[in-house]
């Protein structure tokens, strides 16, 4: 099982040339030749986790304009993740021009539809006008505010309890359909739902 490390941060906005990145560079479930190269990478300070991805693609989709649709079938960025002793994990996915979605709960079922609040997140994408891109690569990044996750994981010291979590990146109805996975996930059918592959994420003292 892989880990990450949160850096630790003091400034704002984050410098994201000093975070570790990860690749999530597993791609399956789908037998063609797309993979593309995406990055991600987290820092934290007292207020909030940040979160950016890197998405290496010359093609986008971006189909849906509003929050809570179903975002994975555009061009899409996710992020998985749960208290370490908590069972109930969110799942917040976000397309190339910043469009999310979020969940909570045990499993693919029965999860709670978490209404995006942008002023909480702060959204940033790369694009806004999917239908003019012509770059190779895109990027959003947003925040996760640990009084947003108080409100959902209660007394919880998330930094002290620590995280299991993926990272994903995905285009159900896009040009290539793909699947891409930092942390394997060992299942069949198709399902980025399965907290029993998350990697474990600690916090930087």
């Amino acid at each position: 099982m892989k880990t990450y490390t949160i850096k630790k941060v003091n400034s704002k906005p984050c410098d994201w040339n000093g975070i570790e990145k990860v690749s999530i560079d597993i791609y399956k479930w789908v037998d063609n030749d797309y993979r593309p190269r995406v990055e991600a990478a987290l820092c934290y300070d007292s207020e909030a986790i940040y979160v950016k991805f890197w998405a290496y693609e010359t093609e986008v989709r971006a189909e849906h304009k509003n929050h809570n649709e179903n975002v994975c079938e555009d061009s899409c960025v996710e992020f998985f993740f749960r208290a370490k002793s908590h069972p109930n994990f969110f799942n917040i996915e976000t397309t190339v021009i910043g469009s999310q979605l979020i969940g909570f709960g045990p499993e693919r079922e029965n999860r709670l539809d978490v209404p995006v609040e942008e002023d909480v997140m702060q959204i940033i994408p790369s694009v806004s006008d999917a239908e003019n891109y012509s770059d190779d690569m895109w990027t959003v990044e947003y925040r996760v505010p640990f009084s947003f996750l108080r409100r959902f994981y209660g007394d919880i010291d998330v930094v002290k309890d620590g995280l299991r979590a993926n990272l994903y990146k995905c285009g159900d109805l896009t040009k290539y359909e793909h699947y891409g996975m930092w942390n394997d996930i060992d299942y069949m059918p198709p399902d980025f739902h399965r907290p029993e592959f998350f990697a474990e994420m600690v916090f930087e003292a």
